[in-house]
C-alpha cells in the first residue's frame, strides 16, 4: 500500500518531469515535507533540483514580504497601544497580561478567518450592552459602564493595533493571512513557480480558502486530497465534513484522490484501557518490545502523543532494543528541570519583600526554605560532586547547617561566610543568585550568568594527552540554550518598551513566555521509530500505530472557549468553535488509520477529580462501526486492572528479638521507658520497636511558625516559671495576681527558647503569641476564683521526674526496667494529691473513661488515661504509705469552664477517680503484663492487626504498609 507523500511523489515526477524543480509544494506542516523530498528522490532515480517545499505559513509568509512577530513582542505591541488609548487610566503590565494573550488570539482568528472587525465588535458591544440593560431605569454602576466602555474600545485596540504593526512592514500570523488574501489577485501572477501543488490539506481558515481559490481558478495551482470514501461519502461522519465542501468546490477537473482504505484491506485494532498515564506508557514500551522482536522496521513504527505531557515519562520507559528514535513533537520547558531551578531562583527574591516586617524591613533576608530549595536541586548537587570532588561535603555541611540552626532568615554574607568552604573550588557562581535584585538589570545579569555558569559547568573537562573537552548531557546544554534566549529576548524587550520595572511583573512574564515555549528535538527524520504529537502525523503514514491518550477531553479536545467573543457570536461570524477543533481531530485520528494494518489504541481507564477515564467517542464509533464496514478488521477491546492489594499474608512485616535488636533492648531497659514509649507500643509493637529500640526517629524540621506543639511547650515553661515561687505554699489571690503580672515577660522568653528564630512580633505567629498569654491569664483567673470559692491548693511538684523499677523475665534470667514520667504539676489538697497534666488542645470525656482495666492494653482511644494512670502509679510508689488519696487528671486550657477532668476507673461508682491502692495493683498488673510482652524474646516485633490505623504512621513505608 503506497504511502500519500510517496503517491505524490510519484504523480509529481510522472506529470512534470525534469520540470519538478520549477514546483512549489505546501503541505499542512513542515514535516511532510522531509518525507516527500526522500520519496521524490526515490521516484526519480537521479540527482535533480528539489522543488521549493513549504508548509502553509511558511508559503504565506514567503509570499507577504512581512515579518511575523513572536506571541511576547506582540504583548508588548498590544500593550503600547493600551497606553495610548487608556492614557493615565491604564493598568500595570501585570493586569494587562491576565487579558492580553486572549485578545490577540481574538485578533488572530478574526483575521484568518477574515470577519469585519469592526462589525463584530460592534455586535459584542451591543450584547453586553443588553446584558447589563436595567428593565426599571436604574443607572448602571462605575464597574458595568468600564466593563462596557472596555468592549466598546475592542475595535480601536484592533485598527490601532494592526496599522501600528503594518506600518513596519510586521504582522501577527492572522494579519499576515488577511493581508495575503486580500492582496492575492495582484500579486498571483508574479509567483515564481510553474504550479503550485497543494497536498494534503484538509480543514482552511477563510482567508487559505480565498488564497487557495484564487490559485486555482487562475490555473496557477492544484489540490492532492488524502480522503477516504469511508468518512466522506457519509454525511454523519464528522471527520469528511471539510472535504465534502472541498469536493463540491474544487472537483474539477478531478478530485485527487478519494480511496479506499477502510472498506477493503486488513487491519488488527488493539484497544486497551490502562489504569493511569504510567500505565499507557510502561504498556507502550512491552508493545515496541514486543515489535522489535518480530523485526518490525522502526520506520515503520510511529508512537503518537495527543498529550504532550507523556513524553517524558514515555522516553523513560522504553527498552533498550527499540533503538534509535526521532522525536517530532517539542518538550514544553516548564518541564525541564532547568525550568524548576530558575522558578526557584525567582521565589527565593520574590520572597524577600513578601516575608519583610510590615514598615520595619530587616534588609534583603532570605527565607531559610528558599535557601535549602536551591542548594539541593539536582543541578546543583550533580554540579557540587562534579567541580568540588573532595570537597563536596562543604555542600552537605552547609545544608545541614541551616536545618539545624534554628534560623529563619539569612542574609548574603551569612550564607557565603568564609567558614562554609562551600564557594571555593569552582564552585563560587552560587553567589550571583543570592546577590540582591534591586532592579531588572540586576536580574538579567544574575539569570544570565547562572545560565553561562551552568553551562560551564555541565561542559566537563577531561584531561587527556590531547587536551579535549567533552560536552555534558546535550539535552542539559539545549535547555540551556533555550533558557538564554528567552533572557535575552526579556532584556531587549524590557530596553526597548520599558512597560514595567517590578521583579513580580518581570516573573510573571517570564513565566508565560516559558510555559507557552518547547523545546524541539532534532534528530535524523527519516530513521527509527516516530515519536510526535497529532498535528505532527499530517499526511505521513505508517504500519505501525500506537496511539495514547485517546480519551474524551484529550482526543478529541474539550469544550474550552478562551475567548472574549461567546459561542453564539462566533457562529454567527463564521469563526471556530469547539465542533470546528471537533472535526478537525476526527480527521486526523481516521487519516492516521486509514493506511495502518496494526493499530494500538491506550486510553487512561482512571478518572480522578479532575475528569478523566472516559475512552474517546471515537473508539465507540470505530467499534460500533468498522465491523459493518469491513469484515477482515479485527478489533480487540481489552480494560487492565490495577494489580489486586497484596493478601495480609504477604504483608507479614516481623523483627525478631536476637542480637544487636536484643542488645538495644537491654540498653533501652536501662535508659528506661516514658508513657509515650508504651503508647506507642500499645499502638504498634512496630512502630516501638523503630522508634524506642532501632532509634529511627523522624526529622525535625525548622519551624517557621507556631505549631501547636511549640505552643504547647511554651505553655508549660510559662506555668512552670510562675509557679516555683509559690511551690510548698499555699496559693493566695494576691500570690497569683502579683504572678499574673509577669505573664508577659515570662511568655516572650519562653517563645524566644522553645521557638529559636519564630518572630512573634507580627503576622500570624503574633496572634498565637496573644492565644498563649490568653490561655495562661485566664487559667490563673480561673485558679483564683477556685481559692476565692475556698479551696485549700498547695503545689507540691513542678514538671519532677519520677521513676520506678520493675523486674520481668528476659532471655535465660530477669531485666530490671526503669519506668520513668516527668509530671507537669501535683497538687496538694488537705486530703488528696492531685496530678495534673496541661493540655493546649481539646479533651474529651471519653478518652479518660476506663471501664475495664483490659482497655488499656490496646485501645488508643485511651493513650491519655494511660499517661495519667502511669504518672500516678510512679507517684504511689512515694506516698504509698501516707494514705493519702490520689487523683490524675488533665486541664483543658481550651474549655476551662469544665474544670479538672478527671481519669475515671472501673469500680462500684458510676464515676470513680480516687486512685487507691487496690487500683495500682490492677494498673501494675497490667503494666508487668506488657513489659513481659516486649521483653520476651520469643516473641518477634509484629505490625499492629488493623492496617486502618497505619495511614498516618512515620513508618509505614519502612513496613511494607
Amino acid at each position: 500500500m503506497k504511502k500519500f507523500l510517496e503517491k505524490t511523489a510519484e504523480y509529481l515526477f510522472t506529470t512534470w518531469q525534469e520540470d519538478v524543480q520549477d514546483l512549489c509544494i505546501v503541505l499542512p506542516n513542515r514535516r511532510g515535507g522531509l518525507f516527500l523530498k526522500r520519496f521524490l528522490s526515490r521516484a526519480t532515480g537521479k540527482n535533480l533540483w528539489s522543488p521549493a517545499v513549504f508548509s502553509v505559513e511558511d508559503f504565506l509568509l514567503e509570499i507577504s514580504g512581512l515579518r511575523l512577530i513572536d506571541t511576547t513582542e506582540q504583548l508588548f505591541e498590544l500593550y503600547e497601544v493600551h497606553r495610548e488609548i487608556e492614557k493615565e487610566k491604564a493598568q500595570t503590565f501585570e493586569e494587562f497580561l491576565s487579558w492580553g494573550s486572549q485578545l490577540l488570539h481574538d485578533f488572530t482568528e478574526i483575521d484568518s478567518y477574515l470577519v469585519d472587525a469592526k462589525a463584530l465588535f460592534s455586535y459584542l458591544t451591543e450584547a453586553k450592552a443588553i446584558a447589563l440593560w436595567n428593565p426599571d431605569g436604574k443607572p448602571l454602576t462605575d464597574f458595568e459602564k468600564n466593563y462596557l466602555r472596555f468592549y466598546n474600545s475592542l475595535y480601536e485596540y484592533y485598527s490601532l493595533y494592526t496599522k501600528k504593526l503594518l506600518s513596519r512592514r510586521t504582522a501577527y500570523p492572522g494579519l499576515m493571512f488577511r493581508e495575503v488574501a486580500e492582496n492575492i489577485e495582484k500579486s498571483e501572477s508574479m509567483l515564481p513557480w510553474k504550479k503550485i501543488i497543494i497536498a494534503g490539506m484538509n480543514a482552511m481558515t477563510k482567508s487559505e480558502e480565498r488564497i487557495f481559490d484564487v490559485l486555482v481558478k487562475s490555473g496557477k495551482a492544484e489540490f492532492l486530497w488524502d480522503a477516504d470514501r469511508y468518512y466522506v461519502k457519509q454525511d454523519h461522519q464528522e471527520a469528511g465534513d471539510f472535504l465534502r465542501k472541498w469536493l463540491d468546490k474544487w472537483s474539477k477537473p478531478e478530485f485527487r484522490w478519494m480511496e479506499d482504505h477502510f472498506s477493503s484491506g486488513k487491519k488488527s485494532i488493539s484497544i486497551t484501557g490502562v489504569p493511569d498515564n504510567v500505565g499507557q506508557v510502561k504498556l507502550c514500551g512491552q508493545i515496541l518490545s514486543g515489535m522489535m522482536k518480530n523485526n518490525i522496521p522502526a520506520g515503520e513504527i510511529a508512537v503518537i502523543l495527543p498529550d504532550e505531557q507523556l513524553l517524558i515519562p514515555l522516553l523513560n520507559s522504553l527498552p533498550p532494543e527499540t533503538g534509535e528514535l526521532n522525536v517530532t513533537m517539542g518538550l514544553p520547558l516548564r518541564n525541564t528541570p532547568l525550568y524548576t531551578l530558575l522558578d526557584l531562583v525567582f521565589q527565593l527574591h520574590l520572597n524577600v519583600p513578601r516575608f519583610q516586617r510590615p514598615g520595619n524591613p530587616a534588609g534583603y533576608l532570605f527565607y531559610f526554605r528558599d535557601i535549602l530549595k536551591i542548594l539541593q536541586h539536582p543541578y546543583i548537587v550533580r554540579l557540587a560532586g562534579e567541580l568540588m570532588q573532595g570537597n563536596f561535603f562543604a555542600l552537605d555541611d552547609l545544608v545541614r547547617s541551616i536545618r539545624h540552626n534554628s534560623r529563619i532568615f539569612y542574609d548574603e554574607d551569612e550564607i557565603f561566610n568564609t567558614q562554609t568552604g562551600l564557594f571555593t573550588n569552582n564552585f563560587d557562581f552560587l553567589r550571583n543568585i543570592f546577590l540582591p535584585w534591586k532592579s531588572l538589570e540586576d536580574i538579567h545579569v544574575c539569570l544570565k550568568k547562572l545560565i553561562e555558569d551552568l553551562r560551564e559547568g555541565l561542559m566537563i573537562l577531561v584531561k587527556d594527552d590531547k587536551e579535549q573537552a567533552r560536552s555534558g548531557n546535550p539535552v542539559d546544554l539545549e535547555y540551556l540554550y533555550s533558557f538564554s534566549l528567552i533572557i535575552q529576548q526579556m532584556e531587549s524587550l524590557t530596553f526597548r518598551f520599558h512597560s514595567f520595572s517590578d521583579t513580580n511583573t518581570y516573573y510573571k512574564m517570564f513565566l508565560q513566555i516559558s510555559q507557552s515555549t518547547t523545546l524541539p528535538f532534532y534528530g535524523e527524520p527519516l530513521k527509527g521509530i516516530q515519536v510526535m504529537g497529532m498535528l505532527e502525523t499530517r499526511t505521513l503514514d505508517f504500519e505501525n500505530i500506537i496511539l495514547l491518550s485517546v480519551n474524551e477531553g484529550i482526543l478529541p479536545a474539550g469544550k474550552t472557549n478562551n475567548s472574549f467573543i461567546p459561542m453564539d457570536i462566533r457562529s454567527s461570524f463564521g469563526l471556530p468553535t469547539y465542533l470546528h477543533n471537533n472535526t478537525i481531530y476526527a480527521y486526523h485520528f481516521y487519516r492516521l488509520l486509514q493506511r495502518a494494518s496494526n493499530i494500538h489504541l491506550l486510553y487512561n481507564s482512571v478518572g480522578d477529580d479532575f475528569g478523566g477515564g472516559e475512552k474517546s467517542r471515537l473508539i465507540s464509533q470505530l467499534m460500533h462501526e468498522f465491523p459493518l464496514v469491513n469484515k477482515e478488521i479485527v478489533i480487540e477491546h481489552t480494560v487492565l486492572s490495577t494489580p489486586p492489594p497484596a493478601t495480609e499474608s504477604s504483608r507479614i512485616f516481623e523483627v525478631k528479638k536476637e542480637g544487636d535488636v536484643r542488645v538495644r533492648m537491654e540498653e533501652r531497659a536501662v535508659r528506661g521507658l516514658s508513657p509515650t514509649s508504651l503508647n506507642l507500643y500499645r499502638q504498634c509493637p512496630m512502630k516501638f520497636y523503630f522508634h524506642e529500640i532501632a532509634g529511627i526517629a523522624k526529622p525535625e524540621d525548622i519551624q517557621d511558625t507556631i505549631d501547636a506543639r511549640v505552643m504547647g511547650q511554651v505553655v508549660h515553661e510559662v506555668f512552670k516559671n510562675i509557679y516555683v515561687p509559690l511551690k510548698d505554699k499555699l496559693l493566695t489571690v494576691e500570690s497569683l495576681k502579683s504572678r499574673s503580672g509577669e505573664i508577659e515577660t515570662l511568655t516572650a522568653e519562653a517563645f524566644k527558647n522553645m521557638a529559636k528564630g519564630v518572630d512573634t512580633s507580627f503576622g500570624r505567629n503574633h496572634l498565637l503569641a496573644k492565644v498563649t498569654k490568653f490561655l495562661v491569664r485566664s487559667y490563673l483567673k480561673s485558679e483564683i476564683e477556685r481559692i476565692e470559692s475556698g479551696e485549700e491548693i498547695k503545689v507540691g511538684f513542678l514538671e519532677e521526674t519520677f521513676f520506678r523499677f520493675m523486674k520481668i523475665p528476659f532471655h535465660d534470667g530477669q531485666i530490671e526496667i526503669r519506668l520513668k514520667g516527668t509530671v507537669d504539676r501535683i497538687d496538694s489538697y488537705p486530703d488528696t494529691w492531685r496530678i495534673l497534666d496541661y493540655k493546649t488542645g481539646k479533651v474529651e470525656t471519653k478518652e479518660l473513661a476506663v471501664k475495664a482495666w483490659e482497655d488499656l492494653e490496646n485501645n488508643t482511644d485511651l493513650d491519655k488515661s494511660f499517661q495519667l494512670l502511669f504518672y500516678a502509679y510512679l507517684f504511689y510508689a512515694k506516698i504509698y504509705d501516707t494514705g493519702t488519696v490520689m487523683e490524675s487528671g488533665i486541664i483543658g486550657l481550651k474549655n476551662l469552664k469544665e474544670g479538672v477532668k478527671l481519669v475515671t476507673i472501673p469500680g462500684p461508682e458510676k464515676r470513680n477517680t480516687s486512685l487507691d491502692n487496690a487500683a495500682m495493683k490492677e494498673f501494675g498488673k497490667l503494666l508487668e503484663e506488657m513489659l513481659t510482652e516486649i521483653f520476651d524474646v520469643s516473641k518477634p516485633f509484629t505490625q499492629v492487626a488493623d492496617p486502618g490505623i497505619c495511614g498516618k504512621c512515620d513508618y509505614i513505608n519502612l513496613c511494607s504498609r
